[in-house]
């Protein structure tokens, strides 16, 4: 069984003050300002349902999360005009991990950004080479 609403990614993202136009909602999820952001703009995007993984919960939901992500990173593009975007996914049963909750990390970057990224996320490399 989960919780339908989670308090744990809330909490420690007010631990700083949160106006409501740094947050979206949907109905399955939320995005809000990072608590520590790695740059202006990072934002976490999560289910309302405490969960550690994304499979947790129902494909119609799964995809209200990353829905909400395209939101998250086009307002983004559009305000701040980033040269890119660092996408990080959290999905663990590790109970080491910051966030014991499945999250998802929108961190627009600029050319010479020298980044701090959280260490216990699974990062997208939009720019990676492959060299065979």
């Amino acid at each position: 069984m989960v919780t339908v609403v989670c308090c744990t990614l809330w909490i420690s993202a007010s631990s700083t003050p949160l106006r409501q136009a740094e947050s979206l909602e949907s109905e399955h999820a939320i995005a809000f300002a990072a608590a520590e952001p790695a740059t202006d703009g990072h934002r976490i995007v999560a289910p309302w349902k405490h969960v550690v993984s994304i499979y947790e919960v129902p494909i119609s939901e799964q995809q209200a999360v990353w829905a909400l992500v395209g939101e998250v990173r086009s307002r983004l593009l559009a305000g701040l005009k980033p040269t890119g975007f660092s996408i990080g996914f959290t999905d663990s049963r590790d109970e080491q991990a910051s966030a014991p909750h499945v999250h998802v990390h929108v961190v627009p970057r600029r050319n010479g950004d020298q980044l701090n990224l959280p260490a216990d996320v699974e990062w997208v490399a939009d720019d990676l080479r492959i060299k065979g």
